[in-house]
């Protein structure tokens, strides 16, 4: 789907869902928004491996059908590991009330694994049922549900959990038949280490095979999940038992925002549709937390609009994504103990990827620099944990980069002035501040970017012209040997202006 590829959508015959819109604006990225998009791959390949411990179940010919089939979600903060636990919830439970195919699959949801145990587990298939049961159409698989979570846990013959080590034989509890449990863990990253703690003891059951038990664990958390199983005696996972999940494509990200605009019944036409896609695909860098604040900032503008897409500023709801992004980027920041600035040299450094030596060497050279300890709090496991970094590449050749490049070009710009963060913000007001103070207009952040730089390449017209105005140079070449002008959308406002002024 290319800029250009028209999104056939027309909406505004129906009311426009304004309390329904409401409701969105109080939710959080971790809830799971009528317009998710997708994991599709991901979440059929865990509905098949689902389907074949059932049938391995049924058919009596392996002990343990579960064993060793763990499935591992990793990735930073804000891909959308939580949603995505939540969809596929959401579709075990639908394809329950369709009561469709020979294998059926019961979700259960841990959502934070730092107090894991067998009890802790017990209890949350007791709550399952609870959660579970409404949302069911059929009696007879409430029914089957109720009686297989309840055979797991034991809780009505020896207390919770306590059945997961008494009631291990197949004649002692109760046939599962058809049905598995999808157990999905998340924050996984939080687990007690150690393979004698009751969490090291609960994992390694749940990975081997459970006593028979027809129970596939699905655990997601960040980056450094894999290291952290590992820390609990899981070492032996499947070759492909690891999923990094990766942005959004351009299209999943259109795809998501048409599903906005048809969920609240929003008036539009579609070559209006077709260019707030592309400029929301421009703002989110495929980032499931920047689509879902987007789409908040956008949603707070169509309030104030009656619900029409065609009287929405475009630059207002820029701006306000851009707040909520820097909000977020600012926050990761203030987990580390040493200044932005700092970061934001590694960052600079780290360029498009290196190898897990190399960016521990980079630390090294900066904590240097600056004097710091070499215990300080920044190491190659701290950017990892914190989403700074993220594999990519074959295990043989595994490298790390950014994830987020909006993220690492703000990083970067800490390296520089104040007038580069008001730059890259696209704010005019603390731009005038920053010039009035006589900040260094033509000054460079590590990647040799001017403020000029930065508001070029976000697209900011009027800040643009604040610093030409000002005696900014559209001469100076970056690191990359870019002047502002490269750095420009060919059909953008900012590219004009240059052009012109050459």
């Amino acid at each position: 789907m290319s800029d250009n590829t028209p999104l056939v959508i027309e909406s505004g015959c129906e009311p426009f869902l304004a309390d329904e819109l409401k409701d969105f604006l109080v939710s959080d990225d971790r809830s799971l928004n009528p317009f998710f998009t997708g994991r599709e791959d991901l979440r059929a390949e865990i509905n098949y491996l689902s389907g074949v411990i059932s049938k391995e179940q049924l058919s009596k010919l392996h002990r343990d059908p579960a064993d060793g089939s763990t499935v591992i979600i990793q990735g930073p903060p804000g891909i959308g590991k939580t949603s995505l636990l939540a969809k596929i919830r959401q579709e075990c439970i639908a394809k329950l009330n369709r009561n469709e195919g020979k294998t059926k699959t019961i979700p259960v949801m841990i959502k934070n694994s730092a107090n894991l145990s067998y009890e802790n587990v017990g209890r949350n298939f007791q709550k399952a049922i609870e959660d579970i049961q409404p949302l069911l159409n059929d009696g007879k698989i409430k029914d089957k549900i109720t009686g297989t979570l309840n055979s797991v846990s034991s809780v009505s013959v020896f207390g919770l959990g306590v059945g997961f080590h008494q009631r291990s034989t197949v004649e002692d509890r109760l046939d599962p038949g058809e049905y598995t449990i999808l157990l999905l863990i998340d924050e996984i990253q939080a687990v007690p280490r150690g393979p004698d703690t009751d969490a090291g003891k609960l994992l390694t059951w749940l990975h081997t095979g459970n006593d028979g038990h027809p129970i596939l664990p699905i655990l997601a958390g960040m980056p450094n999940s894999v290291t952290a199983l590992a820390e609990c005696g899981i070492y032996r996972l499947k070759v492909d038992a690891v999923k990094n999940l990766k942005p959004l494509t351009d299209d999943e990200v259109k795809t998501s925002f048409v599903k906005f605009i048809e969920k609240f019944n929003i008036t539009t036409e579609p070559a209006l549709t077709n260019t707030w896609a592309n400029g929301i695909v421009r703002l989110v860098d495929g980032w499931p937390k920047h689509l879902h604040n987007t789409m908040k900032a956008l949603g707070t503008e169509i309030l104030a609009v009656d619900g029409d897409l065609r009287r929405v500023d475009p630059t207002r709801v820029r701006h306000q994504a851009m707040e909520y992004r820097l909000a977020y980027y600012e926050t990761g920041f203030l987990t580390f103990t040493v200044k932005p600035s700092i970061i934001g040299e590694v960052m600079a450094g780290l360029g498009t990827g290196a190898s897990k030596e190399k960016i521990m060497d980079l630390i090294s050279q900066v904590k240097s620099r600056h004097k710091l300890d070499q215990m300080a709090s920044l190491g190659f496991e701290e950017l990892l944990r914190k989403g700074f970094i993220s594999p990519y590449g074959p295990p043989v050749r595994l490298r790390y980069h950014c994830p987020i490049p909006s993220m690492q070009s703000y990083a970067v710009a800490k390296t520089g002035s104040e007038l580069h963060g008001a730059a890259y913000a696209g704010s005019e007001e603390v731009v005038r501040h920053c010039l009035t103070d006589g900040e260094d207009i033509n000054g460079s952040d590590d990647w040799g970017r001017t403020p000029l730089h930065l508001a070029v390449s976000g697209d900011w017209p009027k800040v643009v012209q604040l610093l030409l105005v000002a005696g900014a140079d559209p001469s100076i070449q970056d690191k990359y040997d870019h002047t502002p002008i490269d750095l420009a959308r060919p059909d953008s406002s900012v590219a004009t202006q240059l052009t012109n002024l050459a």
